[in-house]
């Protein structure tokens, strides 16, 4: 009979032993703080390992061995760690998987007896049903806040959740997503894909999940990608007409790098993703993309994840060799994957891609920090979109509003347009917005730009020429959706610096 004693957990356990908690029942394992490890359905040669605060406690082991009908090995752990393994095992017990598919009818309810994987089912349709793009779960000193960010902001969900309750959702994503339910050291991600039914249609949702320790306790993130949430077509997106018009000119080139961009959450990826739509249909080009992680698939496209095996340049190296027409690179981050975008436009090639900048001018001073010579900068470039995303004001409630004096005067020098607001009501939740539409600019590069980026001017010189020549920047955009009544001065306000400082 073997026994095993080890300073620390065991971070490499992985399974959940739904068939050994039939036999141990929840009181016997927390009165006598054992956890079984192991499945009772492993290898009947091999030793079942059960966790133990103390590993020499041979009396145990023969209580288990005899219980058990199994060869027991004994593997130490702290009390806390067995603690959280019989929750996560009992848990898993109760019920083995997700329901097969989420409903619009289903409501976050927190009934005592109610299985923890019903709880995450009602969050994450919840979820669903309201347009919602992350859900946040986060442990407080003596509660637990359970928020959605909908239409780019947080709103806070009003539930009951309990610092047990959150560990019991915490370790049923874990379950589901195949992520380790006894490490809560390190960050963990994972995904599930489950379908989503209302009146109208039946679709796949896929949850990103992202688990990180936090001082109070782990902390949950879900992205969620509802294809339908979105309309993947570049006409909704809000581009200004002749915006749109010039910019599907450029998606038609046979060589070039064509940029999106923009801080995080501003619908970079779906324009570029819009944009491989209206591609797809084509059967004389091949097209390529990978991202980190793909959001959205396509049937007729060759896709592929980044990491850390194959990164976005050796991607970008392996696409060149596969002969591919047109690329998406999720973002161009580092000077290696800047060096091969930069080969792959000058050798005949379509480059779709992201960077992180303020503006689309500003693009250049990203890629030239990224060593990319002016040179190429002039020669490969052909166009970059800088794009943001605002609400729009809620169509049920939309009333005429006069913003205030010092927000009117940080705008307009002129006489001000009429302005609208929603109300609040119960069709928008009380927020007055209802879904979000895109802020745009493009930048075009002639052939005056194009040598002036050449003989190395500065981005404030090539901008103030731009502007001269026609180039509206993205606030002009802006301003133009408020006159339109299509957002208020307010959500303006919150996504763009002020027009006039002084």
């Amino acid at each position: 009979m073997e026994t095993t004693q080890s300073a620390g957990p065991v971070l490499d356990v992985k399974h959940v032993s739904i068939g050994t908690a039939s036999t141990l029942d929840r009181e016997y394992c927390l009165n006598r703080l054992i956890w079984a490890i192991d499945p009772i359905h492993s290898n009947p040669n091999a030793a079942l390992r059960v966790a133990v605060t103390d590993a020499t406690n041979q009396e145990l082991r023969n209580e288990l061995e005899t219980k058990l009908k199994r060869q027991i090995q004994l593997v130490q752990l702290s009390e806390q760690d067995i603690r959280r393994g019989i929750d996560a095992t009992m848990s898993a017990a109760r019920e083995t998987g997700l329901a097969a598919d989420l409903n619009e009818k289903q409501r976050i309810e927190l009934d005592p007896g109610q299985p923890p994987s019903k709880l995450v089912e009602d969050i994450l349709a919840t979820a669903v049903r309201m347009h919602a793009t992350d859900i946040h779960i986060e442990v407080r000193n003596e509660s637990v806040s359970l928020r959605f960010r909908i239409d780019g902001v947080m709103r806070k969900i009003d539930t009951a959740l309990t610092i047990v309750s959150a560990a019991h959702v915490t370790n049923r994503l874990k379950v589901v997503a195949n992520l380790d339910i006894v490490e809560h050291r390190r960050p963990q991600d994972g995904s599930i894909t489950l379908f989503y039914s209302d009146s109208k249609r039946r679709h796949r949702v896929t949850f990103r999940i992202s688990i990180i320790p936090g001082i109070r306790g782990e902390l949950v993130a879900i992205r969620v990608l509802d294809p339908l949430h979105f309309e993947m077509n570049l006409d909704q997106l809000g581009m200004p007409p002749a915006t749109l018009k010039l910019y599907r000119k450029l998606a038609a080139f046979p060589s070039g790098i064509l940029l999106v961009t923009g801080p995080t959450g501003s619908g970079k990826s779906t324009t570029l993703y819009c944009t491989i739509r209206e591609m797809e249909p084509r059967n004389d080009i091949k097209i390529m993309t990978i991202d980190d992680p793909v959001e959205y698939h396509f049937e007729s496209v060759a896709q592929t994840h980044a990491s850390a095996q194959m990164g976005f340049a050796d991607a970008l190296r392996a696409f060149l060799r596969q002969n591919a027409d047109v690329l998406l690179v999720g973002e161009i981050r580092d000077s290696e994957t800047a060096e091969v975008a930069i080969r792959a436009a000058t050798t005949g090639h379509l480059i779709l891609s992201t960077v992180h900048t303020k503006d689309a001018i500003s693009a250049l001073s990203r890629l030239r920090f990224l060593m990319v010579s002016d040179d190429y900068l002039a020669s490969t470039v052909i166009g970059v979109v800088a794009q943001r995303l605002v609400r729009r004001i809620c169509r049920h409630c939309k009333t005429k509003h006069r913003p205030s004096k010092e927000l009117i005067t940080a705008f307009y020098k002129q006489k001000p347009p009429q302005f609208f607001h929603g109300a609040g009501c119960e069709a928008c939740a009380g927020t007055g917005y209802d879904g979000e539409i895109g802020l745009f600019e493009l930048f075009v590069p002639d052939e005056e730009l194009s040598a002036l980026i050449a003989s190395g001017s500065s981005v404030n010189s090539i901008r103030h020429r731009a502007v001269e020549k026609g180039f509206e920047p993205l606030i002009e955009d802006a301003l133009n959706k408020v006159r339109e009544g299509v957002t208020s001065l307010e959500e303006i306000a919150r996504r763009l610096p002020p027009k006039y400082l002084f």
